[in-house]
Formats: structure tokens, C-alpha cells, sequence
């Protein structure tokens, strides 16, 4: 769809928790063949024989962790899935909050980042990022009964996580929104329930997760400002592994691995088929999308960020 606004991806359009929090170990499938040189940072990952990859926990559908035994799933966890298996070592997952992603991967706490993710301007200055390999857009969520718009956030509170591109967007198109920051967004929507905050905002199928688990208490404004084109982080000066994993990424997308991901992880929400794949550049990924969107009428919603 196209957005009011591009969430702070600005120029490059015209252009073109804790790591205490746990973590989980798998095995590779089978070894993968990868036509990326080996050399660099690649060949020190399959020396090492293991992806330490930082995702959520605590986000349904892209990355949670079952309390019960452990494992890690979702969209995000079974992208760096692949990664490893191309590599042929096994895959470790690692708390990354939206707060931290960026730190660990400067840190060398993680070699990659899945982590619902946007690509931005001023993210690209710290790290790379691959192609896109989702495209989600920004909304709220509110308690049924109660909408909320870009317009009608003025004077009220409104949580999101902290290190977001959420945090930074309802800002910029209504500055007099309320911002509360918390480390992740469960902790937004028991504050929701609790009738401590006005809404959550942040990516729509984010927002879902929560929405299906419980129908009878939230709802999902029908307005979206903003498009989110998610690329995995990558150190600096690592363009062998970038290389590999946009490798990865443009398989995935030809091959139908992609579709079958959205599939399993997207269509339960939704209810959507999945689409064409996002086209690898950002600014084709986000014209890619399947309608426009029309912002509630206000001096504010409308102006240019």
C-alpha cells in the first residue's frame, strides 16, 4: 500500500531485553551448498559451526518463545533458519529487543538480526541490511469500542517499544500524541488491558498476534500510516554474509519457501493468501503493496513529515 508517510526511509527513496533473557540452540537440517565466496565472515560462521541469530520472544507469528519447552518460532526464527541451513552449521536464537538490535550487532553478541526489523536511513548508517523480505505498514491497537486515528492520538497515550520505528513515527504526524515506551509489546498490551494506556501502536501484523488471542477485548484501527520494509541486520563490512543472504532471501522468494512461510505464519492472522513477494529494493518493495490508504482527514495526518 502506499502510506502517508515512508517511516523514516526518507532519502533512500528518491535514491533508489537482555541477552540474559535466554536463548535457544538447533541443529542445521542438512549442510546447503552456498555459491558465496568462502572467505570472510562467511567461512568463519561454518568454522564456528553456528548462526547466532537475535530475534524476538515476544512477538506471535515472527518470533516467541515457548515458555513450556523452549523453542523459538515464527516468521523471523524460520528465516534465519534457512540462513544456517545454506551455511550448514546450526542456528542459535538470541533475545533482541527492538532497543538492542543494533547494539548486539556492533557487540558481536549476534551475527544477524530477524527482528521485525525496518529498514532506515539512519539504521543503514550503523549496519547493513539485506534485501526486504517483508513489507508490514503501522495502525493501533485499542480496546473494542474505542478507535483510534492518526487525527484522534492528540492528547492521548499511546505505548510502543522502545528503539522502534514505531516510537519515532505517530510523533512526526501527530506531535501531540502521548508517547509510553516499554522493552516489548506484551508489556504494551497488558498496559492496554489494564486501561493504563489509550492504544499500542506499532506494525499491523504485530498488532494481530495480539488481536487473535483475544477478539473480545481489542480491535485494530482500520487506518495504517506508515510502511515498514523488514531486512535482516548485518555488521558492517561483512558483504560476503550479505551477499549469502540475499542469496538466501531471493531463493526463498522464487522457489515458493517464502510463500510457504507466509502460509504458516501470516495466513492464520490475516486470513490473506499470500502475495507476490516483496521486490528486493525498498522502494519498489513498499509500491508493491496492494492498495493505498487514505489517512482520516486532519491538518496533521496529512502533513508532510
Amino acid at each position: 500500500m502506499r502510506l502517508m508517510r515512508i517511516r523514516r526511509i526518507g532519502v533512500v527513496l528518491a535514491a533508489i531485553g537482555l541477552l540474559a533473557a535466554g536463548c535457544a540452540s538447533e541443529e542445521p537440517d542438512d549442510a546447503g551448498a552456498t555459491d558465496a565466496a568462502d572467505s570472510g565472515f562467511v567461512q568463519e560462521l561454518k568454522d564456528k559451526g553456528e548462526l547466532v541469530a537475535g530475534v524476538k520472544f515476544d512477538v506471535p507469528q515472527f518470533g516467541l518463545k515457548n515458555v513450556t519447552g523452549g523453542d523459538v518460532e515464527g516468521f523471523d526464527t524460520d528465516m534465519a533458519r534457512e540462513v544456517a541451513k545454506e551455511l550448514g552449521v546450526k542456528v542459535k536464537f538470541v533475545e533482541a529487543l527492538s532497543a538492542n538490535r543494533i547494539p548486539y550487532l556492533n557487540e558481536d553478541k549476534v551475527d544477524i538480526v530477524f527482528s521485525t526489523m525496518t529498514i532506515t536511513d539512519e539504521r543503514k548508517t550503523q549496519i547493513d541490511f539485506s534485501d526486504v523480505y517483508y513489507v508490514a505498514e503501522q495502525s493501533f491497537l485499542t480496546r473494542k469500542g474505542t478507535d483510534m486515528t492518526v487525527a484522534t492520538a492528540a492528547g492521548k497515550k499511546v505505548c510502543t517499544s522502545k528503539g522502534s520505528t514505531s516510537e519515532l513515527n505517530l510523533p512526526e504526524v501527530q506531535p501531540k500524541v502521548v508517547m509510553e515506551l516499554q522493552d516489548g509489546y506484551a508489556q504494551c498490551v497488558q498496559l492496554l488491558r489494564n486501561n493504563q494506556v489509550d492504544a499500542v501502536s506499532t506494525d499491523d501484523v504485530i498488532l494481530l498476534q495480539f488481536l487473535k488471542k483475544d477478539p473480545d477485548l481489542f480491535q485494530i484501527s482500520d487506518e495504517k500510516f506508515s510502511t515498514e520494509p523488514y531486512g535482516a541486520g548485518i555488521k558492517k563490512g561483512r558483504s560476503d554474509f550479505v551477499d549469502l543472504v540475499n542469496g538466501v532471501i531471493q531463493d526463498m522468494k522464487s522457489d515458493g519457501r517464502w510463500a510457504a512461510l507466509y502460509k504458516k505464519w501470516v495466513t492464520p492472522v490475516t486470513g490473506k493468501e499470500a502475495p507476490e513477494p516483496p521486490a528486493a529494493d525498498v522502494e519498489f518493495a513498499i509500491k508493491g503493496l496492494d492498495a493505498p490508504v487514505t489517512p482520516s482527514p486532519s491538518p496533521v495526518a496529512t502533513a508532510s513529515p
